[in-house]
């Protein structure tokens, strides 16, 4: 504000000079105060651009964080959206004198005057608040994420195993053998625990181990990234409108004329039916049975294969033993000789889709698909937006509470041997998907206490219900590639919520909310 006001005396002296500058070189003190230049305008729009910016980022970053401890606390969560910012300046000044001139006689002259100046400026910011609550916003926090957005992510550079553990719910892997088949789901969430004397047991042993499996598969999908083993196509599939109904016979015979390269009339199917097909996304597509067609759209669905060494043959067939050996050595992985990795790989090597593939259902209206003996079909089920935020900022007391205790893990095999928590989970996945709360207290794994870890400088903090939250990452983290996991996935978290946008125009003036900076 003191810049502010030099500026605008500079301003002022300037003009001031320019139009009465020719009575007032008489006087030094003046000349030099008119002398200053600024370019005020200038200066007061950077001032105030840094500052608005500033506050928006933090304003933006603090209503994320609050929605995540609410989360965290199960309470509702709430969104705002700022609408337009503008700002008016008024600035204003005077200098008004008088002054007298008298002879005195012989004696010579005596000369009087004086002056007064009178500056003003004033900054009147408008800021509009719109609170996200209509039918249209609430249906994109409540809807699956698309797997297009998935898809973009990793193409982007996005670690997967972030992708994984925050976007995706489950992993369901279907094998067909025998001529049935069997679906297992990996859960993306720690089950229940029971605490008893500061230990942490599963309500269900299993539901432990297939939460284990889903940060293994984590991992070995990190691992295949990493080492550039991983590859990640949109498939076009064609998906008809209604799968059970009977395909439009066409006449393959007499075509009656042409309209834009298609046949006029399709028993039925004029071009006009086809344009407006078109015109939904939807088009018309030749069936098995000759001269006929079904409707549908055609979708892209994103699959993960395995990069396939060169051969002469051309066929895909990935070297698994060459991959599964690379990805043993790496000591953070610890996936050297697991029935994790080999299943994973086998997985990969059918395709692991994104929501699955929609375009193969079984005849026998059942969840099994319509594969080969032997064939392995794996799919992950995404989050919704809410489901997203929700799972981040709950799973870190779960996780907690099983690294503390060092919760012994059973295995999935008829052996149902186990092995403690740090055994089991990779070191790279062995840290929630998000850390808000940092208890200062000392952990106790397995009886023995151990220090928490400090955090860095936090890029926001809040209180919520007598607690603090914040986000920042260790400062000394045992796994390099985890350095700044927390700061990362939060920034993930906040470009998928930047989906729920609004339009300021649909909405009325009672409900948008107006602040004027006093």
């Amino acid at each position: 504000m003191n810049q502010g006001r030099e500026c605008l005396r500079n301003g002022f002296a300037r003009r001031f000079l320019q139009k009465h500058g020719a009575a007032f070189l008489f006087s030094p003190v003046v000349t030099l105060s008119l002398l200053a230049t600024s370019g005020c305008a200038v200066h007061r729009v950077r001032t105030d651009y840094v500052g608005f910016e500033k506050a928006f980022a933090d304003t933006s970053n603090r209503e994320l964080l609050l929605n995540l401890a609410r989360l965290q606390n199960h309470d509702p969560t709430y969104f705002f959206k700022m609408g337009q910012i503008t700002s008016q300046y008024k600035m204003a000044a005077n200098l008004s004198g008088s002054g007298n001139y008298v002879i005195q006689g012989t004696n010579g002259a005596n000369a009087t005057g004086g002056g007064t100046t009178g500056l003003t400026y004033e900054n009147d910011p408008l800021f509009q608040f719109i609170p996200v609550n209509d039918e249209t916003n609430a249906q994109l926090l409540l809807k699956q994420i698309p797997p297009q957005t998935f898809y973009i992510l990793y193409e982007q550079g996005w670690r997967i195993d972030q992708l994984l553990r925050l976007m995706v719910d489950r992993v369901e892997v279907t094998q067909v053998a025998n001529g049935a088949c069997t679906v297992t789901t990996y859960p993306n969430m720690p089950p229940p625990l029971n605490i008893v004397g500061g230990l942490a047991t599963p309500i269900d042993q299993r539901q432990l181990s297939l939460y284990a499996t889903f940060l293994r598969i984590a991992a070995v999908a990190y691992g295949l990234q990493k080492h550039g083993d991983l590859l990640l196509r949109g498939i076009n599939t064609f998906v008809p409108l209604d799968s059970s109904a009977a395909p439009v016979l066409g006449d393959s015979q007499k075509p009656s004329g042409s309209g834009a390269g298609l046949p006029v009339s399709l028993d039925g199917v004029s071009a006009s039916d086809v344009e407006k097909a078109a015109e939904k996304n939807f088009t018309y597509r030749a069936a098995a049975t000759k001269g006929s067609f079904v409707i549908g759209q055609t979708t892209v669905n994103p699959t993960f294969y395995l990069i396939p060494p060169k051969s002469a043959s051309g066929k895909y067939v990935p070297d698994l033993e060459t991959i599964a050996d690379q990805l043993g050595k790496d000591d953070r992985l610890g996936m050297k000789d697991t029935q994790v990795l080999k299943g994973f790989l086998a997985a990969l090597q059918d395709g692991l889709s994104i929501q699955g593939d929609t375009t193969t259902p079984d005849q026998a209206a059942n969840p099994c698909p319509a594969a080969a003996e032997g064939q392995t079909s794996t799919h992950l089920v995404l989050r919704s937006l809410i489901g997203v935020m929700a799972a981040a900022a709950q799973e870190q007391t779960l996780f907690d509470e099983l690294n503390d205790s060092n919760t012994p893990i059973e295995s999935l095999d008829a052996t149902h041997t186990t092995h403690p928590f740090d055994e089991e989970i990779p070191a790279i996945e062995r840290l929630p998907v998000l850390r808000i709360d940092w208890k200062p207290e000392t952990a106790v794994k397995a009886k023995q206490p151990v220090p928490r870890p400090e955090p860095t400088q936090p890029l926001i903090e809040l209180s919520y219900r007598d607690k603090s939250y914040l986000i920042a990452d260790p400062k000394d983290h045992p796994v390099p590639e985890d350095q700044y996991w927390n700061r990362d996935v939060f920034r993930l978290i906040g470009a998928l919520t930047a989906q729920v946008t609004v339009d300021v125009s649909k909405y009325p003036i009672p409900n948008i909310l107006q602040f004027g900076a006093p």
